[in-house]
């Protein structure tokens, strides 16, 4: 799990994405050899693969067969942590052997995630990629102790509540919470930003800046701006009654742009703000994020 640097104890940042188990991959692996060599050396090495930046490419090549042993054996680290629990704290730390499990099940749901794109298509990886973030989430709030509460920041497409037809993150955590979890999404007109290219995009498939320009009248953005807004917040359970209401509960075009970036007509999808949200904050002009300088961390 990705473990952010804090400047004051509180709050702390989490990671909740298990996308990428490059670093948790890593985290195992030093942490077998340093409390369990014998068990580290019998695992199958083709779970190094785990410590590629992109497993999932890799991952989708193997044979049906070596999937199903790799599996098998990420289950089978997290059941080794929790059956040697009292041996390996006790040789290193309670708190080494939290993070180490932590790393262990984040790695498992990778392997879960990976093996439902290849089986089950685009919907099955979607979907069990929101499943783990739900679960880690719950994870952080565990840990935190009854009285915390999280700020969770992720794609309009994960937090959201309604998202057919897929079982999103968000839809997982308001069946867990109710209502205590409550959700904000993003909404903006034009503007700059940072995504991945896609096969064929002038700048290549790297991280790079976009931009696109206002939106048509049919988009949700364009109401705001045509009200005059350019920063704000909206209560969407507090809409008046009638044309209002009605207005913000029927579908409208939303940019719902992601991590990657393939043209403005692949990037817009229609929408109820009022039944996936809670509330919107909405911005007219965008900036693309400013990318740190190599070999450098800002707080």
């Amino acid at each position: 799990m990705a473990r952010g640097v804090a400047v004051d104890l509180e709050p702390e940042p989490f990671g909740i994405d298990m996308q990428t188990t490059k670093v948790a991959w890593a985290n195992v692996q030093a942490y077998l050899d340093k409390v369990d060599p014998e068990h580290a050396k019998s695992l199958p090495p083709g779970l190094a693969l785990f410590g590629e930046d992109e497993h999932s490419a890799s991952w989708s090549k193997l044979p049906a067969e070596e999937r199903t042993t790799l599996l098998a054996a990420t289950d089978t680290i997290v059941a080794r942590l929790d059956a040697q629990h009292r041996v390996y704290a006790k040789a290193t730390s309670k708190d080494e052997w939290r993070w180490a499990r932590e790393d262990a099940r984040l790695v498992a749901q990778a392997a879960t995630m990976d093996d439902a794109g290849v089986t089950r298509g685009v919907t099955g990886r979607f979907e069990a990629r929101d499943v783990a973030m739900a679960e880690n989430v719950g994870w952080v709030l565990d840990q935190e102790g009854k009285s915390s509460k999280v700020v969770l920041w992720a794609h309009n497409g994960h937090v959201g509540l309604e998202m057919p037809p897929f079982a999103n993150m968000g839809r997982h955590l308001r069946a867990k919470y109710g209502a205590k979890y409550r959700v904000l999404g993003f909404v903006f007109a034009e503007g700059g930003f940072q995504a991945r290219g896609t096969a064929g995009a002038p700048g290549g498939t790297g991280v790079q800046p976009f931009t696109v320009g206002p939106p048509a009248d049919t988009y949700a953005s364009a109401a705001f701006t045509l009200a005059g807004q350019n920063l704000c917040v909206l209560d969407l359970r507090k809409a008046p009654p009638g044309p209002v209401a009605d207005w913000f509960h029927a579908s409208h075009l939303v940019r719902d742009i992601g991590a990657a970036f393939s043209g403005e007509e692949n990037m817009a999808s229609p929408h109820s703000l009022a039944q996936r949200y809670e509330a919107v904050i909405f911005v007219r002009k965008t900036t693309a994020a400013r990318p740190n300088p190599t070999g450098k961390r800002e707080q």
